[in-house]
């Protein structure tokens, strides 16, 4: 498109863009990735609100049914269930939400570095734009029912204020401070990435900006902090809180051990790794003469390797959290691109780099491809016409995540097999049905006890005759259920 053409239609293009893109995802909302566990912890306690039962879940691994969920995150499952209350209960409704929140946020984003120039070329923006969307890191994040995509809304919220020009500055404090405060109600791990912003906002706003941003977010977060800690002091839930904060992050006991995992923390991420190739490229020394601006350079240095393997060395730094490094890596690249000079753009290793760019933004569509290729091992169908068969309205299920949703919408109550320790000897005996991953069926049988017997499996279609390559980048285990009935009892 012309370049003229691409200023004039720069609005437009991004609402077709964002369409598109929520279409997309919510077409493809089973394929990738597989239904799995984290998704169904946050999901349980939602579903269980929107349908009268309380903030409680079946499915948490650190607290029984009777206490009010205490998850690391309960904004999002207080969200999900106000969005469950107006939607059907499927993984792509569940799914769906976080589309929306993620097309939101790059609206957000992109209206702020468009307001700001701080990316001057419409191209440029739009690059942006569509590697944000388009990241692997970033897809991990929307993709499944976690509540990575709220921690991204809020966080572009406070880049996209901060940077306005406003009537009150007293109402822009009131509105940080209370998205502060939602930063830690959307994930404690979002505290990392609000320290990348104030890094990265440092050159973008003045003192004055800078230093009020700061005392109204960092407040808010205070304030977070203290009023979860003392609302699950309050409602009897710090224990089952500190808990899961616990088995969310164990680590090596050893230093060297720590580094491992920081250093595989700065190599997570294959969106991430180009975003670094690019890095390197336009780092390089060169020739005297003009060069990219070195200020957003380190800052994306320090987004890409200096804050994973900080979290990695500190706590665990998982794929999903790959976000917090890919994005502001991206914008800083971006913005030293569009601000260096014609004949620094013009050089073949600018080039190079802003195509590495072009190569991140199809991280997700490349998950998508290689799951579009290997459906068999994912078929949600399949596992629900499986379900279907197994399941009756009378059964108590004990369940592995894939079986989550199907049976939690057919069978009178379910268990994840994940909290099974909390179950008392009555309930155990009132398990009529156990829908597991074989890895997990002989310690699922010893634990709930009784005799069992194998009605029917599931296993997906292997990987034979896919390259090594497929299987590496899926990532993924094929779906794979065993269905075992307790012995003398029939489905009604």
């Amino acid at each position: 498109m012309h370049p003229t053409l691409l200023v004039r239609n720069e609005r437009r293009i991004v609402i077709v863009v964002l369409a598109m893109f929520v279409a997309l995802n919510m077409a493809t909302s089973t394929l990738y990735p597989p239904i799995n566990a984290d998704e169904v912890l946050f999901t349980d306690p939602a579903i269980n609100l929107a349908n009268g039962l309380g903030f409680r879940s079946t499915a948490w691994y650190t607290q029984p049914f009777d206490a009010i969920f205490a998850g690391n995150a309960p904004l999002y499952s207080l969200l999900l269930a106000a969005w469950l209350r107006m939607t059907a209960f499927t993984p792509m409704a569940v799914r769906a939400l976080n589309y929306f929140l993620m097309a939101a946020s790059g609206l957000l984003l992109w209206q702020m570095i468009r307001r700001t120039s701080v990316i001057a070329s419409v191209a440029y923006r739009l690059l942006f734009l569509l590697a944000v969307l388009g990241g692997e890191g970033t897809a991990l994040a929307y993709r499944m029912g976690r509540y990575d995509a709220l921690g991204i809304l809020v966080i572009s919220a406070i880049v996209d204020l901060s940077t306005r020009e406003v009537k009150s500055k007293r109402t822009r404090a009131i509105v940080l401070f209370i998205l502060g405060a939602l930063v830690v109600a959307a994930g404690y791990q979002n505290i990392f990435a609000i320290f990348m912003v104030s890094l990265l906002t440092a050159w973008m706003l003045s003192r004055e900006q800078r230093l009020a941003m700061n005392i109204s977010v960092y407040l808010g977060m205070l304030c977070g902090v203290c009023m979860l800690g003392f609302t699950y002091h309050a409602i009897g839930s710090w224990e089952y809180f500190m808990a899961s904060l616990m088995h969310h992050g164990e680590v090596p006991a050893t230093l060297a051990g720590r580094v491992k995992l920081a250093i595989a923390a700065v190599g997570k991420d294959h969106s991430s790794i180009l975003l670094l190739t690019a890095l390197a490229l336009l780092a390089l020394p060169g020739r005297s003469g003009p060069r990219v601006a070195p200020r957003p350079l380190l800052l994306a240095g320090a987004a890409l390797v200096a804050l994973p393997f900080t979290m990695g060395l500190l706590w665990r730094f998982q794929d999903y959290y790959s976000w917090m490094k890919y994005v502001p890596g991206l914008a800083c690249i971006l913005i030293a691109i569009s601000g260096a000079p014609d004949v620094v753009r013009a050089q073949v290793r600018t080039r190079t780099a802003v195509a590495l760019i072009g190569l991140a933004a199809l991280g997700f569509p490349a998950r998508l491809a290689t799951a579009g290729i290997l459906h068999a091992r994912w078929d949600y169908s399949a596992v629900q016409r499986f379900i279907d068969r197994e399941v009756a309205a009378d059964d108590i299920a004990v369940i592995s995540p894939v079986a989550y949703y199907e049976a939690k919408s057919r069978a009178n109550a379910v268990f994840m097999d994940s909290y099974v320790q909390f179950l008392g000897a009555e309930e155990k005996r009132g398990i009529t049905v156990l829908l597991c991953h074989p890895a997990v069926l002989t310690r699922l049988e010893q634990t709930i006890g009784g005799d069992w017997s194998v009605i029917s499996e599931y296993g997906a279609e292997t990987m034979t005759g896919n390259s090594e390559l497929l299987r590496v980048f899926a990532g993924w285990p094929a779906y794979d259920l065993v269905a075992c009935r307790r012995s003398g009892v029939t489905p009604q």
